[in-house]
């Protein structure tokens, strides 16, 4: 980081640049080197310190959630305008907080009651005390209806069989009465198969029948159904459909399996067909949810009151926070109407106490609810969105904020000063500020703050300074822009200077090549502040005198010196190249 020094005023004198040579006419060949000369001059300069950084908003707010949940709606995008207080996103934690505040409320409620009832106790009429009684037993029934239904949220096994035509899977969404599965009972077991009509005048419902399985296994059957309809025909011949009915079903047979049916007696009549468990029972949801879990298989062996598959719905178990928060204080009313006696002091103190905890338990539930809505805490734009609607929130640490609000109407740059500069830092100072991105346009600001503690890099020490960008002032300056400063630190007035590029070294070891006799000849001097413009000479010159600038490299073009380049002058700026006028004077920028 180095000092640079700007000129603020007109220099007290001219600074007369002089080229000593010889005017060749007719372009003649040059005799020897030229060079550029500045005459010592005094005038004011303004000291600055400079230095980089990147453009960033000075309000910015970082928004996480409060409460861990999930994603709901999402109501901004980058890059959107917001004010403070304004919706950024909604979530949800499935009605807990919602029913932690109803809880709290009916609490509050209840002490309410309580402490009214032990304050000021009146003796109630018999309507009242009666209407008071039907209205808890009203409640109650309600609690009692709302609680089955909760209960009933695990779906069981209506009887033991098979779980058969099992159409939900978990995270799915249920209508009340919509079928979630069937079981099918072993304990009804039928085989359907077909006779030729010319067999029927010898069957009967009622006869007994055998059932063959592939094991070898005869059991023994009857015959429960014939049909009264051909339904179809073999070889060109009617047949009709025999329903025969396991008497002892066991479990050996499984549904659909074919068997052979011996019919008459003793058998002499064949048929085929399916194994049918019969008897079917159908289980539905006892009210809207959502399927959390599916504890049973299609196909699997279950008992009667096996749970199979569990429900989630809010709106059940909030209709049970709200019948227990209505119970509670109807019975509270019920029991301030039966017993009006004034309470002793002390329960006076522990009702109030106890009421006090109340409302801070309501306020904190009502706070914890409200965390469920993400809002802006400032007026600014949007600039990044980290969550998506379906998004699982977390309140871990080092988590990505949800959204990041800024204020672009007040900008800042932090700039890295160097240790040896620091010091001359101050709060208040005007700045200058440019960026590549706007080229031509300066933009005025002030230090705002410099930090108390370094950071260290490679052995050196630097202070992080923040610049506040004046407000008001026509510019695209935009959060994210690489910006440079200048910091104006304080004024030297009725300075002797020179032109930068004229010193060689700095403080008491510089050093100025000045003529002597058409020869040029190194004079130390001591410097003082110095920039891409001019330095400072404390001592060693004189108002007036003149030093070299530049060596100007001859060339003949009609019949005049044109000089090469200045040296680079310190700040890394280059001095313009001194004018040749035919070997007279001529005149430089102090």
């Amino acid at each position: 980081m180095k000092r640079v020094v700007t000129v603020i005023a007109v220099l007290a004198g001219v600074l007369v640049v002089v080229v000593v040579g010889h005017r060749l006419i007719g372009g003649g060949a040059p005799t020897g080197p030229t060079y550029a000369l500045a005459a010592a001059a005094y005038g004011t300069l303004q000291v600055d310190v400079t230095g980089s950084g990147t453009v960033q908003a000075e309000s910015t707010a970082n928004v996480y959630p409060s409460q861990a949940g999930t994603i709901t709606s999402v109501a901004v995008a980058v890059g959107s305008q917001v004010v403070a207080g304004q919706l950024l996103a909604t979530e949800s934690d499935g009605g807990k907080l919602e029913n932690q505040l109803l809880t709290a409320r009916a609490a509050l409620a209840t002490d309410q009651a309580n402490l009214q009832a032990a304050t000021q106790p009146a003796a109630a009429s018999a309507a009242q005390i009666s209407a008071a009684r039907d209205k808890v037993e009203l409640d109650q029934e309600r609690l009692a209806t709302d609680q089955a239904v909760v209960a009933a949220l695990t779906v069981k096994a209506p009887q033991s069989g098979f779980v058969g035509s099992l159409s939900v899977i978990p995270g799915q969404t249920v209508a009340a009465g919509q079928t979630l599965f069937t079981i099918a009972s072993p304990s009804v077991i039928t085989v359907t198969g077909h006779v030729f009509q010319f067999d029927l005048p010898s069957l009967a419902v009622g006869q007994a029948a055998t059932v063959q399985t592939n094991l070898g296994a005869n059991l023994p059957a009857t015959i429960t159904q014939i049909g009264n309809a051909a339904s179809g025909t073999v070889k060109g011949q009617p047949v009709f459909p025999v329903t025969v009915t396991l008497n002892n079903p066991g479990t050996e047979l499984n549904a659909g399996v074919d068997v052979v049916v011996l019919l008459g007696n003793p058998g002499i009549y064949v048929m085929n067909g399916p194994v049918v468990y019969s008897q079917v029972a159908a289980a539905t949801a006892p009210a809207a949810g959502t399927v959390s879990a599916v504890d049973a298989s299609a196909g699997a062996l279950v008992q009667a009151g096996s749970p199979v598959v569990t429900l989630s719905s809010p709106a059940a178990e909030q209709a049970v926070a709200q019948d227990q928060a209505t119970l509670s204080q109807d019975q509270a009313t019920l029991a301030s109407l039966l017993n009006p006696t004034p309470a002793t002091a002390q329960t006076v103190a522990s009702l109030e106490a106890k009421l006090a905890a109340d409302q801070s338990a309501v306020a904190e539930a009502e706070m914890a609810l409200a965390g469920l809505r993400l809002v802006s805490p400032i007026t600014g734009t949007v600039s990044a969105v980290n969550v998506a609607v379906g998004d699982n929130t977390s309140l871990s640490g080092g988590a990505a904020p949800a959204f990041t609000v800024e204020d672009p109407a007040a900008l800042q740059v932090v700039v890295p000063i160097d240790q040896s500069q620091i010091s001359e830092v101050a709060v208040g100072q005007p700045v200058e500020i440019t960026t590549d991105a706007l080229p031509g346009q300066t933009l005025g600001g002030t230090v705002a703050a410099v930090s108390p503690t370094g950071t260290n890099s490679l052995g050196v020490s630097s202070f992080n300074v923040t610049v506040n960008v004046d407000q008001g002032q026509p510019s695209g300056l935009k959060s994210g822009m690489a910006a440079n400063v200048s910091i104006h630190i304080r004024t030297i007035g009725h300075a002797l200077l020179v032109p930068a590029v004229a010193v060689t070294g700095a403080g008491n070891a510089a050093t100025v090549a000045v003529l002597v006799a058409g020869k040029p000849v190194v004079k130390k001097v001591v410097a003082g502040a110095s920039n891409t413009v001019d330095t400072q000479i404390i001592s060693g010159l004189r108002p007036g005198q003149e030093v070299i600038t530049a060596v100007v490299t001859p060339t003949t073009q009609h019949g005049l010196f044109f000089g090469g380049a200045g040296r680079r002058a310190a700040g890394g700026a280059t001095a313009p190249a001194p004018r040749a006028a035919g070997g007279g004077k001529g005149k430089g920028k102090g």
